[in-house]
């Protein structure tokens, strides 16, 4: 008996729907593997945003913490075209037992205010002992002002010349980039996003070409320390005791609030904008957003962004009112 083999229609017609089956069978698989990597990376900067915005957030609430209130923090502005900055007293020396010796995180300015030279009564702030002349313990790493790590100061004044970096120290004369007024000082926490479009180099502590990168700058990094990469910016808003809302943007702004006084805000608005790694060829356009008053990004560069916001009250300025 003989078997009937296949045709040569009936073999196009099965070779036909095998490579329809199997193309159909490939764009499937295509399309979910896509899905599942802009999800992932989408949860990535995610992840990362919330982690930043309880960081700054913690470190904002708790701002002006044994340090006189007008030395809580200064924002910085960045304007239409730029992240804006945050300076915040550095608490991460002070305890509970030095506040109630007596001891706080600032230090009397003696000489060169509205300067960049400026001499201060002590550079190791809280364990200092007068009657004996040095430091508390074997006198090694006992200052809280360093020179040469990028670490930053604020001060007491209501004009615009409070904050400043630290370039060298001699003796207890402070060597800054820039002139400051102010009758006391603390060392500061500085946040900055050194982003592609601005390319702060104030935010390039170590002169590399890393962009889209955020610091927090203290005693401790010196700002070497990159927190999080894909960060595109931070923006700040805030409202004072009047009621008026300062750099956010809309009609009738105020920004930046001049003077600037950390005393009259009672709450703060902080936005973080992340992008991913990976573009994702779609007819949609995509651009980094404008937050606040910053404006929008280049259309079309396809990229996923988020913004991420916190509310923030700054619970050692309300004590105090």
């Amino acid at each position: 008996m003989q078997t009937k083999g296949f045709t040569l229609v009936e073999l196009l017609v099965a070779i036909a729907v095998a490579s329809i089956f199997t193309t159909a069978l490939y764009m499937t698989f295509n399309a979910q593997q896509k899905t599942y990597i802009k999800n992932t990376s989408v949860s990535s900067i995610q992840n990362t945003a919330e982690s930043l915005l309880a960081l700054l957030k913690k470190d904002l609430t708790m701002a002006g913490y044994g340090v006189d209130k007008k030395l809580a923090f200064y924002i910085e502005d960045g304007g239409p075209n730029g992240p804006d900055k945050i300076f915040i007293n550095d608490r991460s020396f002070i305890d509970d037992k030095e506040l109630f010796s007596g001891y706080y995180g600032e230090t009397k300015i003696t000489g060169g205010s509205s300067s960049s030279s400026i001499s201060v009564k002590y550079l190791d702030i809280d364990n200092y002992i007068s009657s004996l002349n040095k430091c508390y313990g074997n006198g090694t790493n006992c200052d809280e002002f360093l020179g040469g790590i990028s670490q930053y100061i604020i001060t007491d004044t209501t004009s615009n010349n409070k904050i400043a970096k630290i370039n060298s120290i001699n003796s207890n004369t402070l060597s800054l980039d820039r002139p400051v007024n102010g009758n006391y000082v603390a060392p500061a926490i500085f946040y900055c996003v050194y982003d592609e479009e601005s390319q702060d180099q104030e935010c390039n502590t170590i002169n590399n070409s890393s962009l889209n990168v955020l610091r927090r700058s203290d005693r401790s990094s010196g700002g070497k320390v990159i927190l999080a990469d894909q960060i595109v910016d931070l923006q700040v808003a805030y409202q004072d005791n009047n009621g008026n809302w300062h750099c956010d943007g809309h009609t009738g702004d105020i920004c930046p609030m001049t003077p600037f006084d950390p005393t009259k805000i009672i709450q703060i608005r902080l936005t973080i904008v992340v992008k991913t790694k990976t573009r994702y060829q779609s007819s949609q356009l995509k651009f980094r957003p404008a937050v606040e008053n910053r404006q929008a990004g280049t259309i079309g560069d396809k990229y996923t962004y988020r913004k991420y916001m916190a509310m923030i009250i700054p619970q050692n300025l309300i004590l105090e009112r």
